[in-house]
């Protein structure tokens, strides 16, 4: 059994919450107060996104949680890229150190428009356990779902990646009203 780190009380709290975005102060809309998040509206905070930090102790396991989910992650869920073109593949970590041998690979994008494209192929993790597969996808601006499979000597991973294409910049009122007022 794994021993777990014990913190001080309101500490694995604030980590916790520091992990999931959750900022310990901020400016006022003013811009001259600086308002401090306390450790009640963490709990809410926390709370409201299905997260018990309500004690010491369940703050705790929710952040060894976070942990272990972290550590089983292969890759990102969501991607962004700034625009249409970036997107070159997708580099996954399988889990493991050392040679994992030759690997085969299949990819599915799934566009927007309900477009399909499916590509395969070979590859070799680095050392590090870290795969990279360039795929020759080339999505358009918006919502897309990528599917990776890897099949390698031990075992096999897969990996589902909503890829957002955004443009690089919001387009100006000009450009949105068409010369219109």
């Amino acid at each position: 059994m794994a021993t777990r780190t014990r913190f001080k009380p309101g500490v694995a709290l604030r980590a916790l919450a520091d992990k999931v975005g959750i900022i310990p102060e901020y400016r006022d809309m003013t811009g001259r107060e600086t308002r401090v998040t306390t450790d009640e509206a963490r709990v809410a905070l926390l709370a409201a996104m299905g997260i018990d930090a309500s004690t010491d102790e369940k703050a705790e396991a929710a952040l060894a949680t976070l942990a272990e989910e972290e550590r089983m992650r292969i890759a990102d869920s969501v991607r962004v890229l700034p625009r249409a073109g970036d997107f070159d593949g997708i580099e996954v970590d399988l889990g493991t150190r050392g040679d994992l041998g030759a690997v085969e690979w299949s990819a599915e994008l799934e566009e927007e428009n309900g477009v399909v494209r499916r590509s395969e192929g070979r590859g070799r993790a680095g050392p590090d356990g870290r795969l990279r597969v360039r795929v020759p996808f080339n999505p358009a601006l918006g919502y897309h779902t990528f599917t990776l499979e890897v099949r390698f000597p031990h075992g096999e991973a897969s990996v589902a990646q909503s890829l957002i294409v955004v443009p690089p910049a919001c387009p100006s009122p000009t450009e949105v009203l068409e010369g219109r007022k």
